[in-house]
């Protein structure tokens, strides 16, 4: 931006230049065409040649009758408090000196970004480090179920066998109840002296007559026998050994664990039990797998098996959303007799809804019933993965 001059330079004597100031520069003349490092002056408005010219006539505006003969150097800055012209820098040693200083602001930048990349890198190292050190995450494995016998206490269907349920994780087996027939698909399975445990439902022969050629196997091609427990309501041991009119025939191989409503571990399963009406002492079960408290804060889905049940809303207590839940459904679509103490499709499908299940199984088809008009009467409920499971099926809970 052109300013206008401060001030007139001082006249020097002859063949030195004159000084005048512009803002924060001086400039520099002196008479008589180029010299070395400087330029002619061509212009006609030159205050620093104002008082050399010495021509008569001045022009009003610039001071000048005729055009600047004279010289200038190129315009750098100055110090203001010394205008003489031995205070001057040199342009070539300004040109030097910046050239020094951005060097050293170049060298500072680089340096910057080095030691910020350096940062980076050991702070990424540091946190790899951390992480390869910090133990992984548990990732709970999937629950196998294999479904050993699915049905009711009586059917016409071939191959029908009593309720069975094999839940295996981690290698490790756990039997819900073992009903009329299922031993042959048990010992086709898995080694049956393997079991963590056999837990009963309730106390009718389609779901726990399979424990006496259980204790017969584990008696008897076995020396010495092995065992294996028994989770059952009360008065499962004096049941089979009436059944023998043998005192002690269960307690020769099956260790017999009363059950009662609550938690308690069974290897990695965890399982909770719950009255349910059906007859004296009927249990639904809830199994997860992985026990402890850090397991159950994760709050991952478990799985829910009904036993025989005659009332949806018992069930409740035990499910969550999410959970897969494995019910008895009787009497097809419904409705149930009087007095029977089993569920139908609408019931099961309300329950469904109302709790958020995950996926929804079906199991224990009294004979006479259709599956497909079945499926039909619970879908009116609940719109969510539905099935029926026949033995031999596998899934994933």
């Amino acid at each position: 931006m052109r300013t206008k001059p401060a001030a007139v330079g001082r006249r020097r004597p002859s063949g030195r230049p004159g000084v005048a100031w512009f803002g924060p520069f001086v400039l520099l003349c002196a008479p008589g065409g180029r010299q070395a490092g400087r330029e002619p002056c061509r212009t006609s408005v030159c205050p620093a040649h104002k008082n050399a010219s010495g021509a008569a006539g001045r022009d009003e505006v610039t001071g000048h009758s005729a055009p600047c003969r004279g010289s200038h150097p190129l315009r750098y800055p100055v110090r203001r408090d010394l205008p003489d012209a031995s205070a001057r820098v040199h342009p070539s040693a300004h040109t030097r000196a910046f050239a020094r200083a951005r060097g050293r602001a170049d060298a500072r930048r680089r340096a910057s970004v080095l030691r910020r990349a350096r940062t980076r890198t050991s702070v990424l190292r540091r946190a790899r480090a951390t992480r390869s050190r910090r133990p992984s995450p548990v990732r709970a494995r999937p629950v196998k179920l294999i479904v050993l016998g699915a049905g009711p206490a009586y059917s016409d269907r071939a191959g029908s066998v009593g309720a069975s349920y094999l839940l295996v994780h981690d290698d490790q087996a756990l039997v819900l109840d073992l009903g009329q027939g299922a031993f042959p698909s048990l010992v086709r399975t898995i080694e049956p002296s393997r079991l963590l445990a056999v837990v009963v439902s309730h106390l009718h022969p389609d779901h726990f007559i399979d424990l006496v050629p259980l204790r017969h196997y584990l008696r008897y091609e076995f020396e010495p026998p092995r065992r294996v427990t028994v989770h059952a309501p009360a008065g499962l041991a004096r049941r089979l050994d009436a059944l023998h009119d043998e005192p002690g025939f269960t307690a020769q191989a099956l260790d017999v664990v009363e059950l009662a409503p609550g938690v308690r571990s069974i290897g990695p399963f965890e399982l909770e039990a719950g009255l349910v009406t059906h007859n004296s002492e009927s249990y639904a079960f809830r199994v997860r797998a992985g026990t402890g408290a850090g397991a159950g804060a994760r709050g991952e889905p478990g799985f829910v098996y009904s036993g025989d049940c005659g009332r949806a809303d018992d069930l409740r207590a035990l499910i969550r959303p999410g959970d897969t839940l494995l019910t008895e459904v009787a009497f097809g679509p419904g409705p149930v007799p009087p007095g029977a103490q089993h569920l139908d499709g609408p019931a099961v499908g309300r329950l469904a809804a109302a709790t958020g299940v995950g996926r929804l199984l079906l199991t224990h088809l009294q004979m006479g019933f259709d599956p497909e008009e079945t499926i039909a009467s619970v879908r009116a409920w609940y719109d969510g993965d539905i099935r029926f499971v026949w033995p031999g099926d596998r899934l994933e809970v």
